[in-house]
């Protein structure tokens, strides 16, 4: 009798993990669709961050747009040439804002110690002069 409990309840499990595994593939094939829909409307030069379902995420912009996939070209120091990205591995698309590159960090930085060092410059002589 206990053969015959596990034998229908291993049947039962089957049957109702079928038709989510076959609405798991429906909802990917949408979210496919909607990817490749945000990706077709986005401007030329728009800067995003693409996270995959791996968990991998990358930042840079997208060069083309095809049925499955896209051309992806990754913002890295050193160029690398573009790549595909299939839709289905996409798990979200961010538009992300251009940063100050750390050059401009430093400039700015050093002028603003210049500048406050000239200011404590300033006082100390004008505190000098009565």
């Amino acid at each position: 009798m206990t053969n015959c409990r596990r034998f229908i309840g291993a049947l039962v499990v089957l049957a109702l993990s079928i038709p989510s595994a076959a609405m798991a593939q429906v909802e990917t094939a949408g979210e496919a669709e909607r990817w490749h829909d945000l990706a077709e409307r986005l401007e030329p030069a728009a800067l995003i961050s693409v996270r995959l379902k791996d968990g991998s995420r990358t930042r840079g912009t997208v060069v083309g747009v095809g049925s499955s996939t896209m051309t992806f070209a990754p913002k890295t120091r050193i160029p690398v040439p573009p790549r595909d990205i299939r839709f289905d591995d996409v798990a979200s698309i961010e538009r992300t804002k251009q940063g100050m590159n750390p050059g401009a960090k430093v400039v700015i930085s050093a002028a603003s110690v210049v500048g406050g060092m000239l200011a404590i410059a300033a006082l100390i002589f004008a505190s000098g002069i009565d």
